[in-house]
């Protein structure tokens, strides 16, 4: 059972909004799910309007009221389905029972129309007209371009129109010259919607999804082709393009994860991803960086923790992570665990969902095998405070010289990111030779990178070696770092988009070479969990034995089960907090 709205019609947009409220089963019923955000663009989330209903007022944001206006018809009533007023929000049993509902009630709906907001302000001053339009009028063209030529077999796809849109972005990016096309390009893909966790599951599971931007509409899927040719544009232009697309483009690839990759990936990893992802997006309540993203892989929720919105957040987030140590590959979820703050009630091991990751989140797909194909043991305590885990120690880390750790921060800023960069070369260059018999060179351009190329190949292929030469070059030039920023983007690009900007450098007591969180510390330790597919940093508490996890890291030389002891004897149980 849910509730649907009645938007009634009106002559004219400024006439005051009158709706009705009805109870009704799902399976019986014909409406349309709205999808906007709370919030305008100016970050008014207020509840300042109001609306009429059946001579009652319901207070409702201003961009909702905006949306409404919009969306009514001027003869004849609209049946809407909008969670603001449908769901009582101040009923947290009800909140929580609408919310499992969500994967019905957007995947039944007729259609899901998005709500982009008002036509930009800014004009173009040749055309006389916005330039949200100009973009809105471009972009049907261009996708059906873009499948026309895959529908061919092209590969890559090509289309002239996007080629036009990519070379005037990467001016941009490159130059700053800002044409009317890109005008309008940025203030579409830059517009709130684009960065709300919520949408994920509205766009995925609509049947049929519109957005609205002022006085033009637009199918959701224009957007879907013309972000897919982006993401694998292997072109410069391309490459620059794909930069500006800020929460466009987590959005787009959790909605890709849902659309078609839970049958390859299995429905756990794909949450797992999805919820990597969302994390670079927003929510005004913390625990909707979960809610929001149960119920998108249709029965598997009957595995996970349902929406409680009596619980705390941290209550939220260690049912998530105690949830994924069942369903995932022994302790993958704990990569995802990159909190810094040390004050913070969350469990060290338990990931927060809600804030972007910190440092770099290593695929887990059997990439690495730190502990050589041993199985793991582990429990939670009761009140879900401590993970026990089996495993060694097998390092500590000796020195990690650092720049500011404004250079290793989410997100990148290629300015500062190159002092950090020159400082962990600089830290490798200063080994004279490899346990393991390595060309210095050769380790540090894998430890940069994790040993991982463009393809998500381990070992990275060996022809990255010469493009690692360029990057180095170019670090090293005595150039202004405008310069050496440009150069990097233009003749060191191949290293420079794999290279791992959040995890300095570090040596470790037995000489190795460690890529490491920038929260890391000197004494730090090296452990590898039975089980696990990389090292972890962990810090010992001073009252205890128990220890702090700082997050996952990448030894050259321990990533494949040569670090990790062969006698399962000589394990420990260690006690993470």
């Amino acid at each position: 059972m849910i509730r649907t709205l009645t938007l009634l019609p009106a002559s004219s947009i400024d006439l005051e909004i009158h709706v009705k409220l009805f109870p009704i089963q799902l399976d019986n019923c014909r409406y349309e799910a709205l999808s906007y955000t709370w919030a305008t663009d100016d970050g008014d989330s207020s509840l300042s309007s109001s609306i009429n209903c059946e001579g009652g007022t319901i207070k409702v944001s201003k961009n909702c009221e905006k949306a409404l206006r919009k969306l009514r018809r001027q003869d004849t009533a609209r049946v809407l389905w909008i969670d603001a007023i449908c769901i009582d929000q101040n009923n947290l049993d009800e909140r929580g029972g609408q919310v499992a509902l969500m994967d019905l009630i957007y995947s039944k709906a007729q259609n899901v129309v998005i709500w982009l907001g008002a036509t930009s302000k800014t004009i173009d001053s040749k055309s006389g007209r916005p330039v949200s339009d100009l973009f809105f009028d471009y972009l049907h063209p261009m996708a059906t371009e873009i499948r026309d030529s895959k529908a061919r077999g092209d590969f890559p796809a090509s289309s002239r129109l996007y080629n036009h849109l990519t070379q005037q972005a990467a001016e941009y990016v490159s130059n700053g010259t800002l044409t009317p096309l890109i005008r309008g390009f940025l203030d579409v893909i830059l517009r709130p919607w684009w960065e709300r966790v919520w949408v994920v599951q509205e766009a995925a599971l609509g049947v049929s999804a519109i957005m609205i931007c002022g006085e033009k509409t637009a199918d959701y899927d224009d957007f879907y082709s013309l972000f897919f040719q982006l993401y694998a544009d292997p072109t410069h232009e391309g490459g620059l393009t794909f930069t500006l697309l800020e929460g466009f483009k987590h959005q787009m690839y959790s909605v890709y994860l849902v659309r078609e990759r839970v049958d390859e990936l299995g429905p756990a990893t794909a949450l797992n991803d999805v919820l990597g992802r969302s994390r670079r997006l927003r929510a005004t309540d913390k625990r909707d960086h979960i809610f929001a993203l149960l119920d998108i892989f249709g029965s598997f929720k009957t595995q996970l923790p349902p929406a409680n919105y009596k619980k705390d957040e941290v209550g939220v987030f260690t049912d998530m992570a105690t949830t994924f140590l069942r369903l995932l590959t022994p302790f993958e979820v704990l990569v995802h665990a990159t909190n810094v703050e040390d004050g913070s009630k969350m469990p060290s091991w338990v990931t927060d969902w809600s804030q972007r990751p910190q440092f770099h989140i290593p695929p887990c797909d059997g990439l690495y095998n730190a502990s050589g194909g041993s199985v793991a043991s582990y429990s939670v305590s009761t009140d879900g405070k401590e993970l026990k885990a089996l495993g060694a120690f097998v390092d500590v880390l000796r020195s990690i010289p650092k720049v500011d750790e404004s250079s290793y921060r989410t997100p990148y800023v290629p300015s500062r990111g190159i002092l950090g960069y020159q400082k962990s070369c600089e830290v490798g260059f200063s080994l004279k030779d490899y346990l393991t018999g390595d060309n210095i060179r050769e380790v540090l351009w894998r430890t940069l990178c994790w040993n991982v190329d463009a393809e998500c190949h381990s070992p990275a292929d060996s022809a990255l070696g010469p493009h690692f030469d360029r990057f180095y070059e170019a670090l090293t030039s005595d150039k202004e770092m405008a310069e050496i920023e440009k150069k990097l983007l233009e003749e060191a690009t191949a290293f420079n988009d794999i290279c791992v900007h959040s995890m300095p450098l570090g040596i470790t007591t037995k000489g190795y070479l460690a890529s490491v969180p920038w929260t890391a510390r000197e004494g730090d330790r090296i452990v590898i969990l039975a089980g696990g597919e990389v090292p972890f940093i962990v810090r010992k508490h001073l009252s205890d034995d128990n220890f702090r996890l700082i997050g996952s890291c990448y030894v050259h030389g321990m990533m494949n089960g040569e670090a990790f002891p062969l006698d399962r004897k000589s394990l420990e149980q260690i006690v993470i907090q």
